[in-house]
């Protein structure tokens, strides 16, 4: 019995064989510790710089946990990000004494956020440097008004918006455009990266946050996932640039192969 195999099956299903190689490699390498340096992006180097206004300037921080920020479901990678940089701005404001506030809109988040401040601070030699009084828990359908009342009424040098975002959610970053805070955000959402640029000084765009996440946290696993993507990005780039030039001298043994 022969096995008959359709024309144009054959490329993806070698295309699908060498992307799954290189995940497994690259995820092989970040379980032995690999790690790759990353380019450090104009929004990482200002997460640093809001919270040297904020100690300063004397004024608060705040950082808003998103309301679609879940360790479960189609926004758990994002919410992954979003726990590293806020890890990271703790470790910075415990060091520089910054008074960081989250704005919290779930429940969930609330011990969740609770127990990270605590570690953070106490391994940084604060204990007692976060407690509930860190914690603006915002409830029911008025939540985005209240964090645009947050925003206005504490007046903080800075404010962090890195997490999972729709586009209803900016309501506090125009307020902070009217009170001239200094305002870093991101979000991996196509449709809520446009207000992210127009309402923050710095933005991470898209893939960008995931880059973010992973070059705040260090994270073997996460550094390598981001050096696999580019691999196969720079793969891509290569065939197509191949195809391109051998098509300009017309040579179609490239194509040929692609239609098989």
């Amino acid at each position: 019995m022969s096995i008959k195999i359709n024309t144009g099956t054959i490329l993806p299903f070698v295309m699908f064989a060498v992307l799954m190689a290189v995940a497994a490699i690259f995820t092989y390498l970040g379980k032995k510790g690999k790690t790759f340096e990353l380019r450090k992006l104009a929004a990482i180097e200002a997460i640093d710089d809001g919270i040297g206004r904020a100690v300063e300037m004397g004024k608060p921080i705040l950082f808003d946990f998103t309301s679609r920020a879940q360790l479960a479901g189609a926004y758990q990678l994002e919410t992954m990000c979003t726990m590293s940089a806020l890890q990271y701005i703790m470790a910075q404001s415990a060091k520089l004494g910054a008074n960081l506030i989250v704005m919290l809109t779930e429940a969930t988040q609330v011990p969740l956020v609770a127990d990270m401040g605590r570690t953070v601070y106490s391994s940084e030699g604060k204990p007692g440097g976060f407690t509930e009084a860190n914690i603006r828990y915002h409830i029911g359908s008025n939540a985005k008004a209240v964090k645009r009342d947050c925003v206005m009424d504490l007046q903080p040098a800075t404010l962090f918006a890195i997490g999972p975002q729709s586009g209803t959610d900016f309501h506090y970053l125009e307020g902070g455009m009217e009170q001239g805070v200094f305002q870093v955000g991101g979000t991996a959402r196509a449709l809520a990266s446009a207000f992210f640029v127009v309402c923050c000084d710095y933005s991470l765009i898209m893939e960008e946050e995931f880059v973010a996440g992973a070059y705040l946290s260090k994270d073997p696993d996460l550094l390598c996932t981001v050096a696999g993507g580019d691999a196969i990005r720079y793969g891509l780039f290569a065939l197509i640039i191949m195809g391109s030039i051998l098509s300009l001298v017309r040579i179609t043994t490239l194509s040929d192969i692609l239609k098989r």
